[in-house]
């Protein structure tokens, strides 16, 4: 059983590690599983481009870490977009991308008084959002390999 998880910035030097968290995840959420044709998705969570934007003052990336190693991490992107939000596989079902979202949502709140959020959710993480009390705000669309819904979140008062 892990230990509790030790939360900390981003910072260029975890490009690859978090690149290595993604990789196995890809085919959960690609349109075709092999990866085809989902290239220029691939390219946004390469190394390289972690690294750009873990340096980048638009982001604020946070990741969660235990005695195992990291566990997942979360990236804003402007004041209230949040841009990725991923867990380990074999953390997945633990709780860990809640607590990064609603650790996320309180910096942004207290940062920049967020009164709403946005995002892009792949597919299968659409149920994980509207847990969290995001709403479909158009229909699922294609890009680059990846089938997504935008959704809003709208705060209130307690929202989980």
């Amino acid at each position: 059983m892990p230990t509790a998880l030790q939360f900390r910035p981003g910072w260029p030097r975890d490009a690859e590690a978090l690149q290595r968290l993604i990789e196995p995840l890809v085919p959960a959420f690609t349109v075709d599983p092999s990866g085809a044709g989902a290239e220029a998705f691939r390219a946004q969570v390469s190394a390289e481009t972690l690294r750009r934007r873990l340096g980048d003052p638009d982001f604020r990336f946070e990741l969660a870490e235990d005695d195992h190693g990291l566990a997942g991490f979360v990236a804003m992107r402007g004041p209230c977009h949040l841009f990725h939000l991923f867990v380990a596989a074999d953390r997945q079902g633990q709780g860990v991308g809640s607590q990064l979202w609603r650790r996320a949502r309180e910096e942004s709140v207290r940062l920049h008084g967020c009164d709403a959020f946005t995002l892009y959710a792949t597919l299968n993480a659409r149920a994980f959002y509207e847990r969290h009390g995001f709403r479909a705000t158009g229909p699922v669309q294609r890009q680059d390999g990846i089938e997504f819904v935008p959704m809003r979140l709208e705060r209130s008062g307690d929202d989980s």
